[in-house]
């Protein structure tokens, strides 16, 4: 946003929507104190992700012992769309959350609702209102003040969600609680779909499913180490498949004669 916009973020929102885009070459480009992982997929009824192993960098820990630095989420779906539902018009739904916590529990895969045999115990979504500090919300002063996004989608069926925070916006308690040093990093998406598009779908014997692109920037503030090499490190460690982005494809015609 420009910086004269000096708003809340629900004011930006209606006035400007997500703001205005870059291209596509700063978009994907970083410098070494940040890295975008870009996750792309399919969830169907029932399904979940839940990746307990999030590689977010330990060398963003200040001298403190408290996890720093800022974050930017952009989810975008493939919806069902039901023209005939009215306001319910968009069928389907995906929740992100992405946050700390303490330790790996087993889980008893034999209870109702339990399909991974490993939980988190203390999880913490840190794309979550609650654990910010309301001035730091209103904050119109420092440079983040024209990238802050951090909404409550609540249940709002939307196909384009957006969330950027910076940790030192926490609330001192929320800080000791979510942000001390030991922690492990989690990522969970949950697909969610109306009952007409589960009926429907029941009768035609299908599964409903929603493609989604989910883009993740780790920026390190202090910029007191590489992140990019770090964080792909660790993707290594964690036997993640992954490979790079190509942003820029060169196309050589020969011509004979």
């Amino acid at each position: 946003y420009p910086e004269e916009m000096r708003m809340t973020i629900a004011e930006k929102i209606d006035a400007a929507g997500f703001g205005m885009p870059s291209n596509i070459n700063d978009i994907l480009f970083n410098q070494p104190n940040e890295i975008t992982l870009i996750l792309q997929d399919n969830i169907e009824k029932g399904s979940f992700i839940d990746i307990l192993d999030f590689p977010f960098p330990q060398s963003m820990i200040d001298d403190e012992g408290y996890f720093y630095g800022e974050l930017t989420v952009t989810l975008v779906t493939s919806p069902i769309l039901e023209v005939s539902q009215g306001a319910e018009y968009c069928q389907s739904n995906i929740d992100v959350y992405l946050g700390s916590y303490d330790e790996k529990i087993e889980k008893d895969i034999t209870q109702p609702r339990v399909k991974n045999p490993i939980g988190a115990d203390g999880r913490q979504n840190v794309l979550a209102t609650s654990v910010y500090s309301k001035k730091a919300m209103k904050d119109f002063e420092t440079s983040f003040a024209s990238e802050r996004m951090l909404l409550s989608y609540g249940d709002k069926f939307q196909p384009v969600k957006k969330w950027s925070v910076n940790f030192d916006d926490f609330t001192p308690t929320n800080k000791d609680k979510f942000l001390k040093a030991p922690k492990n990093w989690y990522l969970k998406l949950e697909g969610l779909f109306r009952h007409f598009t589960e009926s429907k779908c029941e009768i035609q014997k299908t599964v409903p499913s929603q493609e989604f692109c989910l883009v993740i920037t780790i920026k390190d503030t202090k910029k007191r180490g590489n992140i990019y090499n770090e964080v792909t490190q660790l993707l290594n460690n964690f036997s993640f498949v992954h490979s790079n982005v190509k942003i820029r494809e060169e196309v050589r015609i020969r011509l004979n004669g």
